[in-house]
């Protein structure tokens, strides 16, 4: 069986509640009863990508709204985490610093293009 984890957040990378600690430890835990789990997150601008190597997997693009948006699915090649883990780097929509909000916490003000780019992408 393989499982498929899309999500916001997932420990050590991007992290701000409770939903980044399920998604990057239960794939550890599936792995170690036989289930393949890999974690694709968007590809936030963190200090934690800082160095890591990359493989892009795929490339793409699509129209929402009027903006017509290129986006990159990257595979991290080394086993840092413990499972295959994937970000998919859509720029101008979450090449920022934080997941939800900026440092100060005022949200970006995108949040429904951001996502639904996030979801046409995967």
């Amino acid at each position: 069986m393989k499982v498929f984890y899309t999500s916001a957040e997932c420990f050590p990378v991007a992290k701000v509640g409770g939903l980044a600690d399920v998604v990057g430890s239960l794939p550890k835990y599936l792995h170690k009863i036989g289930i393949e789990a890999s974690v694709v997150i968007p590809a936030y601008q963190m200090p934690w990508f800082e160095g890591k190597l990359y493989k892009i997997v795929h490339q793409g693009s699509f129209h929402l709204g009027q903006e017509h948006l290129y986006f990159e699915v990257r595979y991290f090649i080394d086993d840092i985490l413990g499972f295959p883990f994937y970000t998919i780097h859509i720029p101008s929509k979450f090449d920022r610093f934080g997941v939800y909000s900026d440092q100060n916490g005022h949200f970006f003000g995108d949040e429904t293009e951001r996502v639904l780019s996030f979801q046409r992408a995967f």
